[in-house]
């Protein structure tokens, strides 16, 4: 008779329990991994979306020291920039153009005469409209950022404390004009006019577009206040 020697069955247990914890080991790898990458994508947002309000906020400040120090009125103030690198300003083709502004481009924002910012980007547009509980009543200058994505939207709101979605309506012209010198109400935001629930009275934030124009609906579009009036 074949005698059992205790052994074996102490091996094979430690071999059990090493499948075992090799087993957990691996899930838990694999989880840390995936909780790895969503930080990775959580911290990514967050720098863009950093990013973004920094560049809206560096736009407000040179707007008002060109105003404060360089003596330049709000009807004087020129997004335009050199596109073409042709070094050609006070250009009458380009959207930006504002006739208003000194020909010396002492109030012209990206230009070394004024306040010598860089241009953010064509995808962010300066136009003219009002925030519900915003200024005084009047048509303030805004700063809109369409087609972000829904992830950076968030992002943004999240930075700015708010919630996300908030929707809002847009009128037809709401990025397609841009300022050049007249206040002209195109936009309106946080007024509910389109059954929106934007929170009135938010200087800055990022919509998700619930109506007209067409070309928008279902963007995502942040926003700020530049200048209020």
């Amino acid at each position: 008779m074949r005698k059992h020697h205790p052994e074996s069955g102490n091996a094979l247990w430690f071999i059990l329990l090493a499948v075992v914890l090799m087993g957990a080991l691996t899930l838990t790898l694999s989880r840390g991994g995936s909780n790895s990458d969503q930080t990775g994508d959580f911290e990514q947002m967050r720098v863009q979306a950093s990013k973004v309000l920094r560049t809206a906020a560096g736009i407000e400040q040179a707007i008002t020291q060109l105003k404060m120090n360089g003596g330049c009125s709000e009807q004087q103030i020129s997004f335009e920039a050199d596109e073409d690198d042709d070094n050609v300003y006070n250009d009458s083709d380009d959207g930006y153009y504002n006739a208003k502004s000194p020909t010396d481009l002492s109030c012209h924002l990206f230009h070394r005469s004024g306040a010598a910012l860089n241009r953010p980007g064509a995808e962010w547009r300066f136009v003219t409209g009002s925030v519900e509980n915003i200024g005084g009543g009047g048509t303030e200058l805004l700063a809109l950022m369409p087609g972000i994505s829904a992830d950076l939207c968030k992002a943004i709101n999240r930075e700015l404390g708010l919630s996300f979605p908030l929707t809002d309506a847009f009128s037809a012209t709401a990025y397609d004009t841009e300022f050049a010198g007249a206040f002209t109400q195109d936009v309106a935001i946080g007024d509910e006019g389109g059954g929106g629930d934007f929170p009135a009275g938010k200087r800055s934030g990022c919509l998700t577009v619930d109506t007209t124009p067409a070309a928008l609906d279902g963007d995502h579009v942040f926003y700020h206040v530049l200048m209020v009036r």
